[in-house]
């Protein structure tokens, strides 16, 4: 018996640090209760090159032997690169919590990332006042009360039991006198709480997927910062000093970068303090005047010359911040100038 499989849809991950945008930095997985619905709907999972490919066995184009329409499919996500977060802006919720990303409002488009906590067992949760009494509620997804304490002058931390629940979304609801002051969105899972997790994507099935699958995407964008180079010139005179100089020559395709030049007496705190570079008078810093996109492959050109009638490269291509730097500042010491150059 032939079996004949067909797109159900796809999960695309992209940066704009890569080339091509392609991003291959995580791993998708399966939790057991995706795993099961999947059996049950006839549908496979793959990855290619970074991408989910979720697969459905069908009768005949766009139509599924097994219908999951209305079921939730839910996936993990691994990182895999250790220097992501140098590279990537923040995705704009509680460096604590895990990022949640659904299409519960539009069934082809994947909503900006939510936080969640994953949790588990003994549920110890800290509030986010410290507002006294402070009342807690823990709540199922559609605001049904299930346990509530009030914690008073002098105590810290709620806990919750959350062992008899199921897996799911739930939330704890935090009221003080003047209402509800802040909520936490739960998902309670033992199996996902034991893992190395770094997010969940949760596709709903409508029933247009198996005549149109769509392709959702998760979107990061590239930090953006100052390039600061801070050069060392302890051998140098006075006026050869003064004639230093970055220049951004420029490549097809990027705007130019211009720098300013910072002498110690401007440096801020969060600078590198010239006394730990050499001598003050012959350490300055060339500071690009507005922040650049980190990208994969860096800027070309971008020089170091010593000014005069004409100019002295020396040195031909700046260093540029790698993924596993976390910042994009340089130390570049230069050796006694040629007196004949």
């Amino acid at each position: 018996m032939i079996q004949h499989f067909a797109t159900l849809f796809t999960v695309a991950i992209q940066h704009s640090y890569y080339t091509g945008n392609n991003c291959e930095d995580f791993e998708f997985f399966v939790p057991s209760s995706t795993a099961s619905a999947m059996q049950g709907g006839k549908v496979l999972a793959r990855v290619l090159a970074g991408r989910l490919h979720v697969l459905y066995e069908a009768e005949k184009p766009g139509v599924p032997i097994n219908s999951l329409v209305g079921q939730t499919l839910l996936f993990g996500l691994r990182l895999t690169n250790s220097s992501f977060s140098n590279f990537t802006n923040p995705v704009g919720i509680d460096a604590k919590q895990t990022p949640f990303y659904s299409n519960s409002n539009n069934p082809t488009v994947l909503e900006p990332a939510k936080g969640i906590v994953v949790a588990s067992g003994i549920c110890t949760h800290p509030p986010q006042t410290s507002t006294r009494p402070l009342t807690l509620t823990l709540s199922d997804a559609i605001g049904n009360s299930l346990a509530s304490q009030t914690l008073l002058l002098g105590e810290v931390d709620g806990c919750f039991d959350l062992r008899a629940l199921p897996e799911g979304h739930f939330r704890i609801d935090e009221f003080s006198e003047v209402g509800n002051v802040s909520q936490t969105r739960l998902f309670v899972s033992p199996e996902l709480r034991s893992t190395s997790l770094w997010g969940l994507v949760a596709i709903k099935i409508d029933a247009g997927f198996y005549a149109a699958p769509p392709t959702f995407t998760l979107d990061f964008t590239a930090r953006q910062e100052q390039l600061q180079y801070f050069v060392v010139a302890n051998q140098y005179s006075e006026a050869d000093f003064g004639k230093l100089n970055v220049v951004d020559n420029g490549e097809k395709g990027r705007t130019k970068v211009d720098f300013d030049r910072v002498l110690p007496a401007s440096f801020s705190s969060k600078d590198i303090a010239p006394e730990l570079l050499g001598d003050a008078s012959r350490v300055v810093m060339f500071r690009s005047q507005l922040p650049v996109a980190r990208n994969e492959h860096g800027f070309r050109n971008i020089q170091l010359k010593r000014n005069g009638d004409e100019d002295s490269v020396l040195v031909s291509h700046l260093p540029q911040p790698s993924a596993d730097r976390p910042q994009a500042r340089f130390i570049i010491h230069l050796s006694k100038p040629d007196p004949n150059p």
